[in-house]
């Protein structure tokens, strides 16, 4: 059964206020620890791609300040403004 047709099946036993067709605790158990469950799956797949962005973003902040360093420590000459006669 698809979580939907399970979020309608809750939801129409709560509407009937557990006259008949009540969920059983094991039944409720069960499609909770489903819910928990889809939404840890979920979560660690968000957090891996927010590490896996924040490494490359490390990386390329780790190659411009090693740039920037270069730089600084062989600057390039400025064209020759006053050519010598």
């Amino acid at each position: 059964m698809s979580s939907n047709k399970k979020t309608d099946k809750l939801a129409n036993e709560i509407a009937n206020d557990g006259t008949k067709g009540a969920y059983s605790i094991d039944e409720l158990t069960a499609d909770i620890n489903n819910l928990l469950d889809v939404l840890t799956v979920r979560f660690e797949r968000v957090s891996a791609e927010i590490n896996s962005k924040m490494d490359d973003m490390s990386r390329r902040l780790d190659n411009l300040e090693a740039a920037m360093h270069d730089g600084e420590d062989n600057p390039a000459k400025p064209p020759n403004a006053n050519p010598t006669p």
